[in-house]
């Protein structure tokens, strides 16, 4: 204690750090103002955005600076959807330095691409970046990966500024990307996925218009274990005599992927022995006689997500009783195998056949790009 018998701040901040709980937490900053500013500066962790209207984001942003500054040992920062920052006020916000892990500037929109390249100099030990629906080009990301030589997870979706030429740039320099999400990026065909980082184990790349080539290069990834072409184009390209090479990928999502072809699902499980969950849901060119081939090549499936997939009919459905390690498939929408259902539960009482809405596959990723 000092002379006027009050506890010094490194006590203070043992005692902070015993609290596990966030309610606990808060009512200890409440006793005093020496309280109040021990809490402010052990915090690690600041959320915005989510939900803002325009006031309340306009408000944010102007007063973003003297909040930010309360906090000195700060590690990871959202301002999700903060539409309304812009270039100086996170210039003046100083949201940067040695201790930032994690950063997600999703929505920020009005930060140029210009202020970005610079920017990300002064955060060389960030691991997780979020830049959804912001203003990045290839120039951005080529910079970027001059800087972040830490970066493990990082989140481009709706940017559709960006090639391959970008992502090339950024597999260059950050070789311990992990986790990479590019849905929706328009500009990119895939062929990038050549340089791809050996530490790649996940990828999601919804809605994206893939070249022929662009495709076999993500299935080459070595190390994938998670993959998601939830919508993607081009996907008709596989077929009997192209080799798949993705011995790690477990969970695959090819839902609504309208050209997909069994030749090129045929390829693909081929290449991937160890595929766990499969979600081809709304996939209308595979027929019965199609999945009766599929099947024995199937060993590894715990889930199949079939829902929408108007041609399995019940050979197609029968025929997948001889996965072994099947645990639950999913049947929404099909048709014609209302009367063998019963007939494959009869096969495999072991496996729930489900006709709900299947709403995630595999671990949940998302939570990796903050």
């Amino acid at each position: 204690m000092d002379k006027d018998n009050n506890l010094v701040d490194d006590c203070l901040r043992i005692i902070f750090n015993k609290l596990q709980n966030r309610e606990d937490q808060n009512s200890f900053g409440l006793t005093c103002k020496q309280w109040f500013r021990i809490r402010n500066s052990t915090r690690k962790l600041l959320f915005f955005g989510q939900g803002l209207n325009s006031k309340d984001s306009k408000e944010l942003s102007s007063n973003l600076p003297k909040i930010v500054s309360r906090y000195s040992s700060l590690s990871s920062i959202s301002l999700y959807n903060c539409a309304e920052l812009t270039n100086s006020t996170l210039n003046k916000s100083k949201i940067s330095g040695s201790n930032l892990k994690t950063l997600s500037l999703n929505g920020c929109k009005k930060v140029s691409d210009k202020f970005l390249a610079k920017y990300f100099a002064g955060c060389p030990n960030l691991v997780t970046l979020n830049l959804d629906s912001c203003n990045v080009t290839n120039y951005v990301l080529k910079l970027l990966s001059n800087s972040l030589h830490s970066l493990r997870n990082i989140s481009l979706s709706n940017c559709n500024n960006i090639s391959d030429h970008g992502i090339t740039s950024l597999f260059k320099g950050c070789p311990n990307i992990n986790a990479l999400n590019i849905s929706h990026c328009k500009g990119i065909k895939g062929f990038g996925f050549k340089n791809c980082p050996s530490s790649m184990t996940d990828i999601i790349a919804d809605s994206c218009w893939f070249s022929s080539r662009g495709i076999l290069e993500v299935f080459r990834v070595k190390k994938l274990e998670y993959l998601s072409l939830n919508n993607v184009r081009e996907i008709r390209v596989f077929n009997e005599d192209i080799k798949v090479n993705a011995k790690a990928l477990k969970f695959l999502n090819l839902s609504n992927c309208d050209f997909l072809s069994c030749s090129s699902l045929a390829a693909i499980i081929r290449g991937s022995p160890l595929l766990e969950e499969l979600n081809l849901s709304e996939c209308d060119e595979i027929v019965s006689n199609e999945w009766t081939e599929l099947a024995p090549n199937c060993k590894n499936f715990r889930v199949l997500n079939a829902n929408g997939c108007g041609y399995l009919y019940s050979e197609g459905l029968l025929s997948l009783a001889g996965c072994e390690k099947l645990e639950i498939i999913y049947i929404r929408d099909c048709c014609g195998i209302e009367d063998h259902v019963e007939k494959f539960q009869a096969l495999r009482p072991d496996v729930i056949v489900s006709r709900d809405e299947c709403l995630s596959l595999g671990p949940c990723i998302s939570g990796l790009f903050a």
